[in-house]
């Protein structure tokens, strides 16, 4: 599972773009080649940009509310079942508010959940 981020879109490269733009869409381009690529988030969608995943692949985005702890656990849970599962929240929220989910669950389980924080820092800048 890889994406070209050296692809020209409207004349610029993935890596190129703002970083939330750049990370839905690579999400986008990894979920049409793998069935298994699913989009968590918690109240996110907007700030994350998460809105042109949803639009693409509905299917596979779920919005779980203010609730990180619990969106790192469904994420364990559809990791054990197969599926490649995406949390995508803010930097702070991936790395404080679920840390002890992440490590009774997913480190201790061997699971695969990939966590992506956008922004990485503490406040959420416009340009994304």
């Amino acid at each position: 599972m890889s994406v070209d981020l050296g692809r020209r879109i409207s004349g610029e490269t993935l890596a190129t773009r703002a970083p939330s733009d750049a990370v839905v869409e690579a999400l986008k381009e990894l979920a049409a080649t793998d069935l298994r690529v699913v989009v968590l988030t918690s109240g996110q969608a907007t700030e994350c940009r998460l809105g042109p995943f949803a639009e693409a692949h509905p299917d596979r985005f779920c919005n779980l509310g203010a609730a990180e702890r619990n969106l790192v656990g469904v994420a364990a849970g559809m990791a054990a079942v197969g599926k490649v599962p995406f949390v995508v929240t803010s930097g702070a929220a991936a790395t404080l508010s679920a840390a002890e989910i992440r490590r009774t669950t997913v480190a201790r389980g061997g699971l695969h959940v990939i966590l992506v924080g956008l922004p990485a820092g503490i406040e959420s800048p416009a340009g994304g």
